[in-house]
């Protein structure tokens, strides 16, 4: 069937494929595909192991990152594109940097606290609905630090003049645009020893 064939070939052109090694001698294999040759793949992977008393554990998480288009134009800045739309690369990239390891820590304290140290399977199911709200909570505050950001750059915007606005937007750059763009995120955190997972989605990104 030729034209399998090829369609096969133009896939395998599109797409790019990663295998990375975890612990216990665990694999995770991934796949990317971007069909536009004009245009990036902007999701960002995150494969993050970490250790928590003892117990390994697990995050795996995308965060969807799509199309460019100029910042605003009443801005009137010769400036690189930022991502808009439900993704972007700049906070796609940001949430893969820095959500792992805020995770990793809200974990640690629900261990330390909400369990008091017990790390055993029983007890970690009958908590369970009380871990999924403190990783709910973890990404929400998360989110809102990206808005609050630009509040302490800019409390009052509307007494801002065009230059003002301008000059903020050339000296954070980075944090208005991570606001500006957003990211979905799709993501699952993972107790290997006692083999229980929870999900977490943003956006209409889902695991």
């Amino acid at each position: 069937m030729p034209a399998l064939d090829e369609l096969r070939e133009k896939i395998g052109r599109c797409s790019s494929s990663r295998k990375m090694d975890i612990s216990n001698g665990g694999e995770v294999h991934a796949v990317t595909f971007q069909p536009l040759a004009t245009r990036q793949n902007q999701d960002r992977l995150v494969v993050h192991e970490f250790q928590i008393h003892g117990q390994a554990w697990l995050l795996l998480a995308v965060c969807d990152g799509e199309f460019s288009a100029p910042f605003p134009s009443h801005m009137h800045l010769e400036s690189r594109p930022i991502a808009v739309g439900h993704g972007g690369a700049s906070t796609a990239r940001y949430t893969a940097s820095h959500l792992p390891s805020r995770i990793s820590t809200y974990i640690s304290r629900i261990v330390a606290g909400g369990l008091r140290g017990r790390r055993d399977r029983k007890t970690m199911l009958r908590k369970v609905n009380m871990i999924s709200s403190e990783l709910r909570r973890c990404v929400k505050d998360f989110d809102r630090e990206l808005g609050h950001v630009v509040q302490t750059i800019c409390p009052e915007p509307a007494q801002l003049s065009g230059e003002q606005a301008c000059g903020l937007v050339q000296e954070y750059p980075d944090a208005l645009w991570r606001a500006y763009a957003g990211t979905t995120l799709a993501d699952a955190v993972a107790n290997l020893d006692n083999r229980i997972m929870w999900t977490i989605n943003v956006g209409d990104s889902t695991v």
